[in-house]
């Protein structure tokens, strides 16, 4: 998920943390949030994937990598990791419409990216999609995942 902050400037050389990695419920589902300022070369990836930014849009972009708690390595191909993929792409998707609507009602834009597919929700897709795997480990070393797929 990505979102705009007026207070925020591209001037620093490294992503930096601006909102601390939050836990939170939703519908049964526990979801970690963090929110960064990226880095000039993070942002350059940005003009494939959200051609329509303006430069002020990329002046004051946030990303928000979320993480949903599952029970299941979802790598598997069994029928309950299926299920599960399914029930957390949904749970995903209703309450990152309901954190973006919150944004745009503020006057700032923000979208949110389908895991499925790594492009835009509401924008018009660029050539690229968002690489949510790299693109996570890019702004906090602190995972270590795996692009198996």
């Amino acid at each position: 998920m990505t979102l705009t902050n007026s207070k925020e400037r591209l001037t620093n050389k490294t992503s930096s943390c601006v909102i601390q990695p939050t836990i939170l419920e939703y519908n049964g589902s526990i979801f970690e949030y963090s929110a960064y300022k990226p880095t000039m070369r993070f942002l350059r990836d940005f003009d494939s994937i959200f051609p329509q930014l303006s430069s002020r849009q990329k002046a004051q972009l946030l990303v928000v990598p979320v993480i949903q708690k599952c029970e299941h390595d979802m790598v598997g191909l069994s029928k309950e990791v299926n299920d599960e993929r399914d029930i957390k792409l949904e749970l995903f998707i209703s309450w990152g419409r309901r954190v973006v609507d919150r944004i745009k009602s503020v006057g700032m834009w923000a979208d949110m990216m389908d895991p499925a597919s790594g492009f835009p929700i509401f924008s018009h897709p660029g050539s690229s999609p968002y690489p949510d795997v790299q693109g996570t480990v890019m702004l906090d070393s602190r995972f270590d995942v795996q692009n198996v797929g």
